[in-house]
C-alpha cells in the first residue's frame, strides 16, 4: 500500500523512472524537465532513506528496494489514477487516457484495429493476453490491473460486473492443401484419424474436443500440443495437421493462412463470451465509453 506521509506526485515520478528506465525518458512521458524528475527522486531517496536508482551508461537500474516500492505503490496509484478520471468529465476526442483489456486470441483480432483506429492518436487502448488461470483473473479483476476483462465465463462475485457480448462456436481447420480432406465435410472418423493439434489452455474452453467422449478423445490421433490458437493455425496451415478453432477467428485468417473450415462432426455448444469489470468502475465516463464501444463491434 502507499506508505502515509509521502507525497503522491513522488511517487507518480517513481513509478514513471521505473517503466521508462530513464530520468529524461520519464520527463518526457511526464511533460517536465529532467532536473525536476531528478529533484524529486532526490526527495524521495532523502524520505525513504534508501537507494532507489543505479546509474548506468544509459539510464538508470532500480535498486531491489525501488522494485518493492513499485510492486506495492503502482496498482494502488493506478487505481487512484481510473478513480479520479472517473470523476472527471471524459471526451474520447481530447482524452489523453490509456486504456488495458485483457482477452482471449479471438477477440484480440476483432477489437484491435477498431478501437485502435482512433481519430485522437492520445486515446490509447492496451491489449493484455488472459491471465493463465481462473483464480488469476479473479484476482486481476479485484485489484483492477486491467480496465476490461473478455473471458468466456464470469466469475461469481459480488465485485464483478458482467455483461454478454454474444457467442461463437467451433470449426475444424484444415490446410487447403490437404491431400484427405478436399470436400465440404468431414466425418467422426476422418476427425478422429488426421493428426490433430491440442490447444492446452482448457480454461478457455474453446479446445472443440471437450464435447467428445472419453472413448473418442482417447482415439485422437494428437500429435502436437500447443498454448496458442494463433501457433495451431500456422502450424496446420503448413502441415496435414487438423485443429479447431472458434469460428470467428478462423474466418478472419482463413484467406490469409489458407486454411479451410469444417463444422464439427458432432454436436457442440455455443461459447459464450462476456465483457468483465470491477463494480468501482461501472460509473466511471470513460469506462463506461469503452464498455459501449465494445459492444457495438461484437453487434456488428
Amino acid at each position: 500500500m502507499v506508505g502515509q506521509g509521502l507525497d503522491l506526485n513522488l511517487l507518480k515520478i517513481f513509478c514513471s523512472a521505473v517503466e521508462a528506465g530513464s530520468m529524461s525518458e520519464a520527463a518526457k512521458n511526464l511533460d517536465m524537465n529532467q532536473s525536476a524528475v531528478s529533484s524529486a527522486m532526490q526527495k524521495l531517496k532523502d524520505s525513504l532513506g534508501a537507494e532507489l536508482f543505479i546509474r548506468q551508461s544509459r539510464g538508470v537500474k532500480p535498486t531491489a528496494i525501488a522494485m518493492s516500492l513499485y510492486r506495492d505503490v503502482s496498482v494502488d496509484l493506478t487505481k487512484i489514477n481510473r478513480t479520479v478520471a472517473g470523476i472527471t468529465a471524459f471526451d474520447p476526442m481530447s482524452s489523453k487516457r490509456q486504456f488495458t483489456i485483457s482477452c482471449p486470441e479471438f477477440s484480440n483480432t476483432l477489437l484491435f484495429n477498431q478501437l485502435n483506429d482512433l481519430v485522437n492518436p492520445d486515446l490509447k487502448v492496451v491489449f493484455h493476453d488472459q491471465p493463465s488461470s481462473s483464480e488469476a483473473l479473479m484476482q486481476q479483476l479485484l485489484d483492477r490491473e486491467r480496465d476490461l476483462f473478455i473471458d468466456v465465463t464470469v466469475p461469481d462475485h459480488p465485485s464483478v460486473m458482467a455483461q454478454s457480448l454474444g457467442v461463437d462456436r467451433s470449426c475444424v481447420i484444415a490446410s487447403n492443401n490437404h491431400p484427405r480432406l478436399q470436400g465440404e465435410a468431414i466425418s467422426l472418423e476422418q476427425f478422429l484419424s488426421e493428426p490433430y493439434v491440442k490447444l492446452n489452455r482448457t480454461r478457455d474452453q474453446l479446445a472443440g474436443i471437450r464435447w467428445l467422449t472419453k472413448a473418442q478423445i482417447h482415439r485422437l490421433n494428437i500429435v502436437s500440443h500447443t498454448q496458442s490458437l494463433f501457433e495451431s493455425m500456422i502450424t496446420v496451415s503448413q502441415t496435414e495437421l487438423i485443429s479447431t478453432l472458434p469460428i470467428s477467428m478462423a474466418d478472419h485468417f482463413k484467406n490469409i493462412l489458407g486454411l479451410k473450415m469444417f463444422d464439427l462432426p458432432f454436436s457442440g455448444s455455443p461459447i459464450q463470451i462476456y465483457l468483465l469489470w470491477h463494480k468501482a468502475m461501472d460509473d466511471d465516463q470513460g469506462h463506461r465509453w469503452l464498455r459501449e464501444r465494445i459492444q457495438l463491434i461484437y453487434r456488428g
